[in-house]
């Protein structure tokens, strides 16, 4: 049974995803919320880390958030069957993100910054990737989606919800391969290493989990589409990639 306090706590998230900007009034410091960022110290750039070191590390984290004066709650998420522990964190500005999530400091791979129109309420989630030392916006969204999926969710006091940043994309790689290859369940002996790189975006394994091609039908599909040499052997040797065409594609 939920406790009271994370029933308030599933009511205030669920109102600030959905442009409410009041939640925190009446908490002193802490006025309405204008904006929210939502990542992680642990794991930099997809490294695993033992629970002792992520654990050093969030504790450092939250302590800097608290000299700070920001407001945070903990959460809970899964991503394509990895557990991890993140932040949201109210009313925090960009910057702040960019050099605590950077390399400097805890060196994410990406973090996630929503901002609320206090006129119209309107709430616009955006996805912030590292490449080359530097954030860049990598897409927008303005809707959540409130889910009770087992995996690729965020939890905060039981608030369940994810932001479907590059699924359209996603879904057009997605029915272009059904299309060329149909579905085999031995596709799964795709090689992970490829698409799994230090500087790769989260969402990619929902793809990778949905639709595998061996390296071989990697390699044929990429040879037709133009984007390597028909001379090239092996994956390794090909210059496109599926992570570039997905990105691509997002961005159009």
């Amino acid at each position: 049974m939920a406790t009271l306090n994370e029933t308030r706590t599933y009511r205030k998230i669920d109102r600030t995803l959905h442009g409410d900007t009041t939640y925190l009034r009446g908490m002193g410091e802490h006025g309405n919320v204008f904006s929210f960022a939502i990542g992680t110290p642990e794991n930099p750039r997809g490294k695993e880390l033992s629970p002792e070191e992520n654990a050093k590390r969030m504790a450092e984290f939250t302590e800097t958030l608290r000299r700070n004066r920001l407001h945070y709650y903990k959460t809970k998420g899964k991503y394509e069957g990895v557990k991890e522990n993140s932040l949201f964190i109210a009313n925090v500005n960009l910057k702040q993100c960019e050099y605590w999530f950077g390399p400097e400091r805890y060196n994410q791979n990406a973090f996630i910054f929503g901002t609320i129109n206090p006129e119209t309420h309107e709430v616009n989630y955006s996805y912030y990737e590292q490449n080359h030392g530097k954030f860049e916006k990598s897409e927008e969204k303005t809707t959540v989606i409130k889910t009770d999926d087992a995996d690729n969710f965020s939890n905060i006091a039981g608030y369940k919800f994810r932001i479907p940043f590059f699924e359209e994309a996603l879904a057009d790689v997605s029915n272009s391969l059904e299309e060329d290859y149909g579905w085999n369940p031995e596709y799964k002996n795709y090689s992970f290493e490829f698409i799994n790189r230090g500087d790769t975006i989260p969402n990619l394994w929902r793809f990778a989990c949905t639709h595998f091609l061996t390296e071989e039908q990697e390699l044929e599909r990429l040879k037709r589409l133009g984007l390597v040499s028909q001379d090239a052997k092996t994956l390794s040797e090909a210059k496109g990639s599926l992570r570039e065409e997905i990105i691509s594609l997002s961005k159009n």
